[in-house]
């Protein structure tokens, strides 16, 4: 703990030592403001309506197969590039090997700014 900056944590007992309570204080960069919704507004209209599908869809990783799938389409490079590419260059979905783009364990993640956009139109 003493080598992320979290404070040190305190032990209690009772007199008999029968129990003991152990506190783990919190992170000081934990409690920092997460940043609002508004902060959020600024996103893009995006173009595709299966958008918000897609996003509640892969708020756990999921492969380009299984969105294809969820969506009823094929897994074609055009589906790619009309359905996941906006999502990624908005910075609503993010990949899980950014720098293996074409890893067959490639998935996607709707990321903190995917989840204020989905909270924006629901």
């Amino acid at each position: 703990m003493e080598q992320n900056g979290s404070p040190q944590p305190f032990f209690e007992t009772d007199d008999i030592h029968t129990h003991f309570l152990a506190v783990l204080p919190v992170h000081p960069e934990f409690l920092k403001e997460v940043p609002q919704e508004s902060e959020y507004t600024d996103l893009p209209k995006l173009e595709s309506p299966r958008a918000l599908e897609i996003l509640e869809f892969c708020k756990e990783a999921k492969s380009r197969k299984e969105i294809m799938k969820m969506l009823g389409i094929s897994n074609h490079p055009k589906n790619l590039e009309r359905y996941i590419t906006p999502l990624i260059e908005n910075k609503s979905l993010a990949l899980t090997l950014p720098d293996k783009l074409q890893s067959r364990n490639q998935k996607y993640y709707t990321t903190i700014a995917g989840i204020a956009y989905l909270d924006q139109y629901k």
